[in-house]
């Protein structure tokens, strides 16, 4: 895991505010079941495939979301991860 407190003072050179990160230990199950039963909108590039969005460089659809022998993806919430989102193990 990342060693991110879930509250945090931004860095020295930012205006001082204190971060809050609520979502460090939800899965990312957890994370699509709350967007998806609170209808919270989303960019639907998610819903083509992409789990992670950088830019137009590095963003590429999850191979694991691929539907075998097409050249379709499923939707973002549908990938398997179960650790916590800051888990880089």
């Amino acid at each position: 895991m990342l060693d991110v407190p879930i509250l945090a003072p931004t860095d020295p050179s930012w205006p001082k505010l204190l971060r809050i990160h609520p979502l460090l230990d939800w899965s990312y199950a957890e994370i699509w079941a709350f967007l998806r039963e609170l209808d919270v909108p989303y960019c639907e590039l998610y819903d083509e495939g992409y789990t992670s969005l950088g830019s137009t460089h590095n963003t590429i659809r999850n191979p694991c979301l691929q539907l075998e022998g097409q050249e379709k993806w499923e939707p973002a919430w549908k990938c398997k991860l179960t650790r916590p989102v800051n888990d880089t193990n």
